[in-house]
């Protein structure tokens, strides 16, 4: 595990602003900064406001060891170019950026509304981020990044009121075939007080990936969640069933983003209370001494 104190969690990519000289954009991207270590990247937003909003941050994104996906939604992957185009104007004698994700991400994914289907995949070809540098490894397994981080890989189904969105496709053969959205991953890192979770939509359900989390890391207590819930359009028996859960969890701090939604965030508010709960948006920096989290940002 690594002292906690060592971590720095910058927003770079959110909905909504934190602080002046952001950019809001639909999407999400948090920068994990480590004393001593390289940074790692969980999403690179929609491709507009990654680059920019790292340049505000005072942040170096060719000290980014590694990008993770999340998904393979364009919301989350279309800053990878943008994002490698800044490495290697930065960095010109760096050969590769390691890029880790579930297979399906790379697969062409669709949301269905009506009757009409419109592309969310990666907006890029595989060969064209390549030629950027982009070195893809792909798991359905959990992938250790070091000895006090891992992705999850798949996150299994365990809770009775969380299942995948039923707008999402994936398309086949020229046929489109309902996505149980199995790429859907978190990042999650081992500290000395405790889990923290990185979320970028939690299609899978952010309790699952909470309970997955504790599995596979051997970690009982989760400290601070940060990140997409996708509570956004659900009802209120999974919103009540999710704060539910926080509570008995005992999370430290919820920090949520992006796919929330304003509506189902509020609630959570009300139910978690200021103490556990706050906004987090582009321009928010956490910073953890001992059990305390500090907040930076206009709205804390």
């Amino acid at each position: 595990m690594i002292d906690i104190e060592k971590i720095r969690i910058t927003t770079l990519v959110d909905n909504g602003v934190a602080e002046t000289d952001y950019i809001a954009e639909w999407g999400l991207s948090l920068h994990l900064g480590l004393d001593h270590e390289a940074a790692v990247l969980l999403d690179t937003g929609g491709g507009k406001a990654c680059v920019p909003n790292a340049e505000a941050a005072g942040i170096d994104l060719s000290e980014v060891g590694a990008i993770c996906l999340s998904h393979g939604h364009g919301d989350h992957t279309g800053g990878l170019l943008p994002v490698l185009n800044n490495i290697r104007q930065k960095d010109p004698l760096r050969e590769n950026v390691d890029i880790y994700c579930h297979p399906a991400a790379l697969e062409e994914q669709y949301v269905k509304h009506s009757d009409t289907y419109f592309y969310r995949g990666i907006p890029y070809h595989r060969e064209e981020l390549g030629r950027m540098g982009a070195r893809f490894h792909t798991s359905t397994e959990p992938v250790w990044l070091n000895d006090h981080m891992v992705l999850s890989g798949e996150v299994p189904l365990q809770t009775d009121f969380e299942a995948p969105s039923d707008i999402c496709y994936l398309k086949t053969d020229g046929q489109y075939h309902p996505s149980p959205v199995q790429d859907d991953q978190a990042l999650f890192v081992l500290t000395s007080q405790g889990l923290l979770v990185l979320s970028g939509c939690a299609h899978r359900g952010i309790i699952n990936t909470l309970l997955y989390a504790r599995e596979i890391t051997g970690m009982e207590r989760v400290h601070t969640v940060v990140g997409g819930t996708h509570l956004l359009n659900t009802d209120m028996r999974q919103q009540e069933r999710t704060a539910d859960m926080f509570l008995e969890l005992k999370v430290h701090k919820v920090g949520v983003s992006h796919c929330t939604g304003l509506k189902p965030a509020c609630y959570l508010a009300r139910r978690l209370g200021p103490e556990t709960f706050f906004f987090n948006n582009a321009g928010t920096v956490i910073n953890f001494s001992g059990q305390d989290v500090k907040i930076e940002a206009f709205e804390k």
